[in-house]
């Protein structure tokens, strides 16, 4: 895809509330390299960035914002490595959280089960290390793929380079301290069921009010839901 600059661009197109003013310049990208021009692009023009996803973590104001946004609309699920005990898989940063959720359950696989219906994109979700009943991301994070607008150029940052924390990490900072752009991020599911009952405590009164005995990826993510 070439890459884009639109002027004066409608906020509230961008974010599940629906409201905001404009951005001074938006565009959309679906790969890396597209990224990195991008995040070139605005640092030449003396701009800040501000990096959307789904916009569901977001409410803009009447006045918008004066940068540039960029959407993120890079795909890709692939598997890179399996052994008997996981499966290890790199997602694009643009990819739809549940639709991956969901994913990895159909395969029978365990570790974000309890995440399920997380609205926003697979980008977002080691920021905040996204979690509930009982999982985070942190669980199963490998590793985020990113590009640095300070040093302008691609890097990979290891989990123990997060400094992940209850909602937290060192990549959850004011939009002028941003530096590392999200494009991929890695986890490691389990072949295995990694919860175990009693479950996180809605989990479980859910389990027992209806009777469900078996503790697998799926009844669980059709209890989350």
């Amino acid at each position: 895809m070439k890459l884009v600059m639109q002027e004066n661009v409608s906020l509230a197109d961008y974010c599940t509330m629906r409201l905001g003013g404009t951005a001074r310049y938006l565009c959309t990208v679906d790969s890396k390299e597209a990224l990195a021009q991008a995040v070139q692009w605005a640092n030449g023009q003396g701009l800040e960035i501000l990096m959307l996803g789904g916009g569901s973590n977001v409410i803009f104001g009447p006045d918008g914002f004066d940068g540039l946004v960029i959407v993120d609309k890079i795909k890709g699920i692939e598997m890179i490595a399996e052994d008997n005990q996981s499966v290890t898989m790199r997602v694009g940063a643009g990819e739809d959280w549940d639709t991956f959720v969901a994913r990895t359950v159909k395969q029978g696989l365990s570790g974000i089960e309890a995440l399920s219906l997380i609205p926003g994109t697979v980008g977002g979700t080691p920021v905040q290390n996204v979690g509930a009943y009982g999982q985070e991301v942190g669980q199963t994070l490998v590793l985020v793929e990113a590009y640095d607008g300070l040093a302008e150029e691609f890097v990979m940052l290891q989990k123990s380079d997060l400094d992940l924390g209850y909602r937290s990490s060192n990549l959850k900072v004011p939009i002028s301290q941003r530096r590392y752009f999200i494009h991929a991020v890695t986890f490691k599911l389990s072949k295995t069921m990694t919860l175990q009952r009693p479950l996180y405590d809605a989990l479980e009164v859910y389990f027992r009010e209806n009777n469900i005995q078996d503790v697998t990826p799926l009844t669980v993510r059709d209890a989350v839901i």
